[in-house]
């Protein structure tokens, strides 16, 4: 029987790019035999927006794995990551028309497996008679959340906020939901505040995850998932994207390698998360304050109010302090990845959160928004690999939050602990990965089950 080609739609955000990137590594490394080649479909003020901000300079496919830039009618410069959820009609004829080519012109037929957040692709597959697999970029309880939109609206829990949005992302009073299918008792602050305080489910965002929540009504909740990944390998490293100089890198690498094992704290708040100017101050002062080396990735475009980084911040731009070094961007995996590294101050981002657990290297917690509360929640409370960052009811925090974070994080017998706990579940992850483990099996089992 002729193999099949996965085609797999991203959703925006580079994030979400890199998971479908992984996954098609994924199926044609593992199951080689049931898939040949593999698509990735990317709209093209997405792809624009990431190409023009440097993400995707070292975004190196294997020979199988072809890129399609799909036109989707929209204006190219925009800064805003919410504006990237929109959906017109060029995307969806524009998918229509690549997935009609590939379809007719398969002898194995294609797989197509899209983004949760391009629900809408579902109506298209369904003209083409293609069966359409969903794909989530995060957690699985992020995910059953996610499903949950319109039972969360009707109970007037999302989607119907009156009145003045509130700062931060804590409640006054814990309240604990248990209207999520297949969750137990939820905490209510989870919910993702972009929902939880949105006045209507009006907006790309969530008119796409109501699509998905009615996906999965339809399919009277049968769908049959596959718990895979993390979907990381040691040859990732090489081809890592990054707008990062080599020679930038290798001057990021020198002053790692001067520094001992484990005595470094790397901070990063991943590609998209903006901190407020006083936010990023109050951050390095307590970074130089804790007496660790530093090295902290502060994107030119970091901040809220919209300055500019370096005028603002003359250190950001590769530039050593007595005790840091700041820099625009890094490839991630291989700072993680260096035995210098000690701790990861972090968003808590899933890509992140992965990445940093893969290289067993625990985290200093400082979720920001999204599902990002949920996954702390894990990394702190359930898995014990990390700790929180004391915060401010609004999840703002000082330089002495940040300092006596890091000295504990590094120094402190309850560090040393989740240290131990983020060395043995790197192990358990890695084992998921390879022949006989969960992920491994879960991946063959799926690639089966489609083309057989």
């Amino acid at each position: 029987m002729a193999a099949t080609h996965a085609v797999l739609v991203c959703g925006p955000g580079l994030g979400h790019m890199n998971g479908s990137m992984l996954l098609a590594e994924s199926l044609l490394s593992t199951a080689s035999s049931f898939f040949s080649k593999a698509t990735l479909v990317c709209f093209s003020r997405s792809y624009h927006t990431l190409t023009r901000k440097g993400y995707l300079s070292n975004f190196d496919t294997n020979p199988s794995i072809h890129l399609e830039i799909v036109p989707d009618g929209l204006p190219l410069q925009t800064d805003s990551y919410r504006d990237l959820f929109a959906t017109t009609e060029a995307m969806r004829e524009g998918l229509f028309q690549l997935l009609h080519r590939l379809h007719s012109s398969e002898q194995g037929g294609i797989c197509l497996i899209t983004d949760m957040l391009m629900a809408w692709a579902q109506a298209t597959a369904e003209q083409l008679g293609i069966p359409r697999v969903e794909y989530w970029t995060a957690s699985a309880t992020s995910y059953l959340c996610l499903l949950s939109i319109e039972e969360l609206t009707r109970r007037g829990l999302a989607c119907s906020h009156e009145g003045e949005e509130p700062s931060g992302w804590t409640t006054q009073k814990e309240v604990k939901l248990d209207c999520i299918p297949g969750l137990p008792d939820f905490p209510l602050q989870e919910v993702p505040r972009e929902f939880r305080y949105a006045k209507s489910a009006e907006g790309p965002l969530l008119e796409n995850l109501v699509i998905a929540a009615r996906n999965a009504g339809r399919a009277n909740i049968g769908l049959k998932p596959y718990a895979i990944g993390p979907l990381l390998h040691h040859n990732q490293l090489l081809r890592e994207p990054s707008k990062c100089d080599p020679k930038d890198f290798g001057k990021v690498l020198s002053w790692l390698n001067s520094h001992s094992a484990s005595s470094v704290v790397y901070a990063s708040f991943g590609s998209n998360v903006k901190l407020r100017k006083n936010e990023l101050t109050e951050l390095i002062h307590g970074l130089e304050a804790s007496g660790h080396p530093f090295l902290l990735v502060a994107r030119t475009d970091a901040i809220v109010e919209g300055d500019d980084l370096q005028r603002s911040f003359p250190c950001s731009n590769g530039t050593a302090s007595s005790c840091g070094l700041t820099v625009p961007w890094v490839p991630q995996q291989s700072v993680l990845a260096h035995p210098a590294v000690g701790a990861f101050f972090s968003h808590c981002g899933w890509n992140s959160t992965m990445e940093s657990l893969w290289h067993g290297v625990p985290m200093l917690c400082c979720p920001r928004g999204a599902e990002q509360p949920t996954n702390c929640r894990f990394i702190v409370k359930h898995w014990k690999v990390g700790m929180e960052l004391r915060t401010n009811q609004d999840g703002s925090f000082g330089r002495e939050d940040v300092s006596e974070g890091v000295q504990v994080m590094l120094r402190g017998e309850d560090g040393q602990l989740v240290k131990k706990m983020a060395k043995q579940f790197s192990i358990r992850l890695r084992e998921a990965t390879v022949e006989g483990g969960h992920s491994h099996s879960s991946l063959l089992k799926f690639a089966m089950d489609f083309t057989t």
